[in-house]
């Protein structure tokens, strides 16, 4: 027969801690239960979303582990998602660590939640144990149950000491001060895009007088060299000869002047 396969999705370090502990527990209540926890089962070396989709699909059931730090936090309302879809008889359980049922909104709030109380957990473990093949009868279940609900709630205890120590000592950015860091590096680099715009179009602006300058510069110097500068220009920049073998240059304010290429003995501009 098959295990009863429970997938727990977490987020978060206390939401993580209860998870394992969780992971572990179970089978001594319920003695089939193969739960399945990310960051204690997943294979190394295999793609982690093929993994996911895999267990969700063998899944009976799916547990969630809602903490205050993770309550808003887009990944559990995504594996929360997955597992709804997944799971055809929607068994998807929001359980509660340090919130109250009316701090669960959205999708989540849809689902019967559960308490990290001896009563509520009972009635979870009789909801796993009824999806079983090899579901036991509700005094054995009650009997071990009593037995092991010391064990899970020290360590749940001690899994919340550890996580006010962590959040105190270690303080790591929220979800929303990443996003906001982001949304700041953004705005950087659009205020850098548009200033670099804006100096660019002042520039073009000013190209004409530019011209308007070097053409009144030009004027004033001899034929001679007006001739040599013109033909330095044209050889640089604008000597392409059309069909006809002569190149023909054209600017704005000056006179036109036309390169012979097609003669040998040619090697300067003619009016």
């Amino acid at each position: 027969m098959a295990d009863t396969s429970i997938f727990i999705a977490w987020s978060g370090s206390l939401s993580r801690s209860i998870a394992t502990t969780l992971r572990d527990w179970l089978p001594d209540v319920i003695r089939d239960a193969k739960p399945w926890v990310s960051s204690e089962d997943l294979r190394k070396g295999l793609a982690w979303v093929l993994e996911l989709a895999k267990n969700l699909a063998t899944s009976k059931l799916g547990i969630v582990v809602l903490t205050r730090e993770n309550l808003l936090n887009p990944w559990v309302h995504f594996e929360s998602g997955a597992i709804s879809q997944a799971l055809s008889d929607k068994h998807c359980c929001p359980l509660l660590c340090d919130v109250k049922p009316t701090d669960v909104s959205g999708p989540l709030a849809q689902f019967q939640a559960t308490t990290l109380t001896e009563k509520d957990m009972f009635r979870l473990v009789k909801t796993i144990n009824a999806t079983s093949e090899q579901a036991s009868d509700e005094t054995r279940l009650k009997r071990w149950f009593d037995q092991f609900w010391p064990s899970l709630m020290s360590k749940v205890e001690a899994a919340g000491r550890g996580g006010e120590s962590e959040d105190k000592h270690e303080p790591t950015q929220t979800d929303r001060e990443l996003l906001e860091e982001v949304l700041s590096m953004v705005r950087r680099s659009a205020r850098s895009q548009h200033e670099f715009l804006i100096r660019r179009r002042s520039e073009s602006h000013h190209l004409p007088s530019r011209l308007g300058d070097l053409e009144r510069c030009l004027s004033e110097l001899p034929e001679a060299e007006q001739a040599e500068i013109m033909h330095l220009i044209e050889r640089r920049f604008v000597r392409s000869p059309d069909a006809t073998g002569i190149g023909r240059t054209r600017r704005s304010g000056f006179p036109d002047r036309t390169v012979d290429t097609a003669g040998a003995g040619s090697h300067g501009p003619h009016r």
